[in-house]
């Protein structure tokens, strides 16, 4: 696996092969929200209104107009124009051009977007803080192999391990599109830099049935990142969405 930073001219054309990150802030002054809250659609306005705190609307309109502009550049659309539509858990597909897939995560001050071709990705990124139910949640989410790794571990602390067992799982599942009520106990992983991961057929959509492939995400420290695609990747690119955005993002 190849994970490089691209500073030059950034391809429009994706293919099965090659899956590009994009890496944001989002900690931005109101003044620059505008731009974002302008191409976003009515439903998603909506959603914006709905949260309570001012940071969690901020956060929702940068991800999402962020996510928008990235969309119509590579799908040669306008921004505001891309339309939706929703599988029976509610991942979004481009209704226009279903053959680029993406999906978005974010935590604390960071968002993170991922764009492929053809296949289905998943991503997902935590930003690592403590957690007084550390616990309970490892008895909740984690198989037994993984809690017996852990316990074993003198490596990491189990803080540390847990996030890199449920970034994995989050990913997988947001890959295969098969929602978060899936019993993700149920499904194993390594801490392997890059695995292939079997998702039991313990669910009612198919298409989350069967191998899927993980890989860890560098330098993203205080962070843990990983993506998931259902097809082995040769190249993973990197871009930063202050200084890499395309031309159509200025």
């Amino acid at each position: 696996m190849n994970h490089s930073t691209k500073k030059n001219k950034i391809s429009v054309n994706l293919t099965p092969e090659i899956v590009h990150i994009w890496i944001a802030n989002l900690c931005s002054p109101q003044r620059e929200l505008e731009p974002f809250y302008h191409i976003l659609s009515e439903d998603e306005k909506e959603k914006t209104n709905s949260y309570q705190f001012r940071q969690h609307q901020t956060k929702y309109i940068i991800t999402h107009g962020i996510l928008r502009m990235l969309l119509a550049f590579y799908s040669n659309s306008d921004p505001e124009k891309l339309q939706y539509i929703y599988s029976s858990y509610g991942k979004p597909h481009l209704w226009n051009n279903p053959e680029i897939t993406f999906n978005i995560s974010y935590s604390n001050e960071i968002g993170i977007f991922a764009f492929g071709f053809r296949q289905p990705i998943g991503i997902d990124i935590e930003y690592i803080r403590p957690m007084p139910d550390l616990q309970p949640m490892t008895d909740l989410l984690l198989s037994e192999a993984e809690k017996k790794h852990i316990t074993n571990s003198s490596d990491l602390s189990g803080l540390n391990l847990f996030y890199k067992f449920w970034t994995r799982k989050e990913a997988l599942v947001k890959a295969a599109g098969i929602g978060l009520s899936y019993p993700v106990r149920q499904i194993s992983v390594s801490l392997e830099k890059e695995e292939v991961v079997e998702i039991p057929n313990v669910c009612t959509e198919k298409s989350g049935e069967g191998k899927w492939f993980v890989y860890e995400l560098q330098n993203l420290k205080p962070y843990e990142g990983v993506l998931a695609t259902k097809n082995q990747v040769r190249e993973i690119h990197y871009f930063d969405w202050a200084s890499d955005r395309p031309a159509i993002a200025q």
